[in-house]
C-alpha cells in the first residue's frame, strides 16, 4: 500500500469521528469534556454515572466506549470513545461468531 492509502484512511477516520463526536455532543445531558483537537478519540461527559449509561447501550447491543471513573473517580461520568478500536472490537466479535 502506498502513502495514498494511509492518507486516506486517516482522513477518513478523522472525518468520522469529528461526525460521531457532533452527534455525540447532540444528544440531551452529553457534552465533549475537552475542547481540544482530536484525532480518533475523544471524551463525552455523559452528566450521570458512565457505567449506567454504557450498561444500558450495550443492551442494546451498542459498544459504547469505556468508563473513565474506573481509573480516575473525578472522571465518573465521563466516556472515552475510540472508534478506531471499536471497529476493531466489531471486526473480532464477527471472527468469532464464524469460528464458532
Amino acid at each position: 500500500m502506498g502513502k495514498a492509502v494511509y492518507r486516506d484512511a486517516a482522513a477518513l477516520n478523522l472525518a468520522r469521528s469529528r461526525e460521531l463526536a457532533s452527534a455525540v455532543a447532540n444528544v440531551d445531558g452529553a457534552t465533549l469534556k475537552y475542547a481540544a483537537p482530536f484525532f480518533n478519540e475523544f471524551v463525552v461527559d455523559v452528566g450521570a454515572p458512565a457505567g449506567g449509561v454504557l450498561a444500558s447501550l450495550q443492551a442494546l447491543g451498542i459498544l459504547g466506549g469505556v468508563d473513565l471513573g474506573r481509573w480516575y473517580p473525578e472522571l465518573q461520568s465521563c466516556i472515552f470513545d475510540d472508534r478506531h478500536g471499536a471497529h476493531h472490537e466489531r471486526r473480532h466479535q464477527r471472527a468469532r461468531r464464524r469460528a464458532r
